[in-house]
């Protein structure tokens, strides 16, 4: 059985593809907070990159452009 790493499980289509896959896949759900120059070691098969930033009350950009 590969193991599966998914980040953004806690949205919509995390949430859904958990379900999904908790019959053909042993997985690790990745709850992260944007912290500068962080590092995530994973011991998985596939890595599903979901997450992203779903609303920006202050209506502020990280960026400088």
């Amino acid at each position: 059985m590969r193991k599966t790493a998914i980040s953004g499980s806690s949205g919509f289509v995390g949430n859904n593809l958990q379900n999904y896959l908790k019959n053909y896949s042993e997985f690790e759900l990745l709850s992260v907070r944007f912290i500068p120059n962080q590092k995530i070691e994973f011991d998985t098969d596939v890595i599903i990159h979901l997450a992203g930033k779903a609303h920006n009350l202050k209506k502020k950009c990280l960026s400088n452009h």
